[in-house]
């Protein structure tokens, strides 16, 4: 396929979302332990509560929706729009291409709904306001940068470590490969500005600190877990489970694909078994997914147009089974090889070779077709990790994938 793009793109490698261990889930004042297990919803807080709540591929979005002081487990659900806040509340804000940004965006002491929508640098906040701020090669950073008590909406550029607060300020500090942190370093309520190099393990506080801490691959974290008022720096090590807060503690949580319920998150763990019959299961989502780009559950590596990938999809018997479908936008960006949270830490074709021998660094279909575009239907970049959308008569790659 030639690449062709209708002017809505959203680089899916560059979903980032402010790295926090600041979930307060019992409201003692502290920073919880919490992960997430994608397969199966579970939400655990160590000493705490264990929940299920949503599904595989739903982002998780805990914050204080009702102001009592406590964290409230919820989710987004990209293809439907839909916000579900445990025992709270649910709503419809936002699409697939929107990423969601839950703050305090008017000082009320509660979370408030919200997206950016890095393609046009749309920010919508439910009930409040709605802006346009930076665009397609910006991560969204909202924080309280003076002090107010309300969020902030600002921007990061990685390429050029541009900083921008709406409003606010402008400035530079970082480099291409460094990941935005937000620690209130001093306790003050106002967030400094901050970055973690996964590279070296550097952490480097505007004006205040510098020092090393973790190795490459950890995600980075902050948040008050002792509750003094001030931000304490950690890493979680994905795959291992290992939790470190810098001169406080170091143990294990969870196992083997969970995640923080914040902080990383789009990182996607990424764990498969080869079923030796041209097939591979994700051990996170249960998906059971075609291999080989150029074998029979990818079309023997041809290029359909959308109607043909569907029907195709739909109709063939595979590995012995003849359940297939084209995945779903969430489902496809499951298998992305990229930590999200660093636009530049990855390789060309966005997938793990091992598993997914002879992907195309190209684009595949998704069986969405929900653009405002007529005659259009979604594709996802192997190559660029964009979601766009393209006339359905023309041909593109495809990847067959069964339901767990």
């Amino acid at each position: 396929m030639r690449r062709w793009v209708m002017g809505l793109s959203i680089l899916l490698g560059l979903g980032f979302g402010l790295v926090s261990l600041a979930a307060d889930f019992n409201g003692d004042g502290c920073g919880d332990i919490a992960s997430f297990r994608a397969r199966t919803g579970l939400w655990s807080v160590r000493q705490g509560t264990r929940v299920y709540f949503g599904d595989y591929l739903d982002e998780r979005v805990p914050g204080d929706y009702n102001g009592d002081g406590t964290t409230d487990i919820a989710i987004f659900r990209g293809d439907s729009g839909l916000w579900a806040v445990r025992g709270v509340t649910r709503a419809y804000f936002g699409s697939v291409v929107d990423e969601p940004r839950a703050r305090d965006y008017n000082g009320d002491g509660t979370t408030d709904i919200g997206i950016f929508r890095r393609s046009t640098g749309l920010w919508g906040v439910r009930g409040i306001t709605r802006c346009y701020f930076g665009g397609s090669a910006n991560l969204s950073v909202p924080e309280d940068y003076n002090g107010d008590g309300t969020d902030d909406i600002a921007i990061f550029l990685p390429g050029t470590g541009l900083w921008a607060v709406r409003g606010i300020t402008r400035f530079y500090y970082g480099r291409s490969d460094d990941l935005p942190i937000l620690p209130d370093y001093n306790g003050d309520e106002e967030c400094e500005i901050g970055i973690f190099r996964s590279s070296s393990g550097l952490w480097a506080i505007a004006g205040v600190t510098r020092f090393y801490f973790g190795v490459e691959g950890d995600c980075p974290l902050t948040g008050d877990i002792d509750g003094d008022g001030s931000s304490e720096f950690a890493i979680f090590r994905p795959g291992q489970g290992l939790w470190r807060v810098r001169n406080i503690t170091s143990y294990y949580y969870g196992s083997k694909g969970d995640m923080p319920t914040l902080g990383c998150p789009n990182y996607s763990p990424h764990s498969y078994t080869d079923n030796e019959d041209g097939t591979v299961t994700d051990n996170v989502t249960g998906l059971m997914w075609a291999a080989d780009g150029s074998g029979d559950g990818c079309a023997s590596g041809g290029e359909l147009d959308w109607s043909s990938a569907i029907s195709w999809a739909e109709g063939i018997s595979f590995a012995g089974y003849s359940d297939w479908h084209m995945p779903d936008v969430r489902q496809l960006t499951g298998i992305m090889e990229i930590w999200r949270a660093n636009p530049y830490a990855y390789t060309i074709p966005l997938v793990n070779p091992t598993y997914f021998p002879n992907t195309k660094a190209d684009v595949y279909w998704t069986n969405f077709d929900g653009s405002t575009i007529p005659d259009t239907a979604f594709f996802i970049g192997f190559d660029m990790g964009d979601l766009a959308p393209a006339p359905k008569n023309m041909p593109t790659y495809v990847r067959g994938v069964r339901n767990p």
